[in-house]
């Protein structure tokens, strides 16, 4: 088995000393995870995701954030499905001389000991951040890098004050969450070849029953069906 590392994203965001980055509607994004913190806003349509097991559906308005090494997918739902990503090193939000703002709430989202919530509530003053981040990066008038930051770290307050983090940062390194991170990996490296229940239920440790239990139960499709997805992708 290749190491978790196989699907993990590792590209270069943005521009050195810039890590950000805006992503558009991508008809189907496969599970992956990466370092950065990534922000999805629905602009229209339906977005199906899955972020660390959990099924969400998204529309018109809808917010969702991906936390560090979450593993997690997308897919459109609806031809009109429109949405932007924006994937950031945490690391930019951070200033050279450490305050009590960096200290209480950017360092524990940086190092995993705060995770924001993967859907919260959506709100205006949330929507109308992420639109201007959008059009700041877009323009790139002068001085939009600032622009950028500022807006980043005025969403971030936003969520922090409506109370949409959690300090319980288990999920990074839950069990659970390694486990599904060696499954799409094995999946991944062996997709050309033949891939039998029995078979990655013994790469996993797993008996064949229990593995089929726990696979739907995170991708609500069978083993079969994941991986006929994975060859037409490839494909």
């Amino acid at each position: 088995m290749r190491p978790k590392e196989t699907l993990q994203e590792q590209v270069q965001r943005g521009e050195p000393g810039y890590p950000f980055a805006v992503y558009h509607a991508s008809p189907f994004v496969s599970e992956h995870w990466h370092e950065e913190l990534e922000l999805i806003h629905v602009l229209g349509g339906v977005l199906q995701l899955h972020i660390n097991g959990a099924e969400y559906v998204g529309r018109a308005g809808d917010v969702f954030i991906v936390n560090r090494n979450e593993i997690h997918s997308m897919s459109v739902r609806t031809p009109e499905t429109a949405y932007k990503a924006f994937v950031f090193d945490l690391s930019m939000l951070l200033f050279a001389v450490s305050d009590l703002c960096q200290k209480q709430f950017l360092l524990p989202l940086t190092d995993g000991r705060m995770r924001l919530v993967n859907r919260p509530a959506p709100t205006e003053a949330l929507s109308a951040v992420l639109q201007r981040l959008a059009a700041c990066q877009a323009a790139k008038a002068p001085g939009y890098r600032l622009a950028v930051r500022g807006a980043l770290l005025e969403g971030i307050g936003l969520l922090l004050a409506e109370g949409q983090y959690t300090a319980d940062a288990t999920g990074e390194d839950a069990p659970k969450t390694q486990l599904m991170k060696r499954i799409v990996s094995y999946i991944d490296a062996h997709c050309a070849e033949r891939i039998t229940l029995a078979s990655i239920a013994a790469e996993c440790n797993m008996a064949p029953k229990y593995f089929c239990r726990v696979f739907k139960q995170h991708f609500q499709m069978t083993l079969v069906e994941y991986v006929n997805s994975k060859r037409v992708e490839q494909a």
